[in-house]
């Protein structure tokens, strides 16, 4: 495994020149509140709506919130109503965009879009019995 590499910190206003000290870069915190599936590691096929009709795919799921990709952007901030799709259930669900980015630009698609989006209420979707 790689070591962590040194970063540079800066020292408080005032201090001496040359008084920066170094440490060990360390990954960020986990901050998202339920772990997430992989939407090919779910057992059974999920298709997702966003009202006003926009398909997109879903990238991950969780019982928090979900990422897809569109090719078009979402604004962050704005609420949405979700329909997912499995074989057996069909989950309408509020929610709102957390963040949205550009992720690839090519000639045939366009510009397509990774948008985050938490749920206004927990749903257990990737369970193995969900659907």
């Amino acid at each position: 495994m790689n070591d962590p590499m040194p970063v540079a910190i800066a020292p408080p206003a005032g201090a001496p020149p040359g008084s920066a000290r170094t440490a060990a870069a360390e990954p960020a915190p986990e901050r998202r509140a339920a772990a997430r599936a992989l939407a090919d590691e779910l057992p059974w096929p999920l298709a997702c709506r966003i009202t006003p009709g926009r398909d997109v795919r879903v990238l991950n799921l969780s019982a928090s919130g979900l990422l897809v990709e569109s090719p078009r952007a979402l604004a962050p901030g704005r609420i949405v109503t979700l329909h997912l799709q499995a074989p057996m259930r069909r989950v309408v669900l509020n929610g709102t965009v957390i963040r949205s980015s550009v992720t690839t630009v090519d000639r045939e698609r366009g510009a397509m879009f990774v948008s985050a989006i938490a749920f206004e209420r927990p749903c257990e979707l990737t369970r193995q019995d969900a659907p």
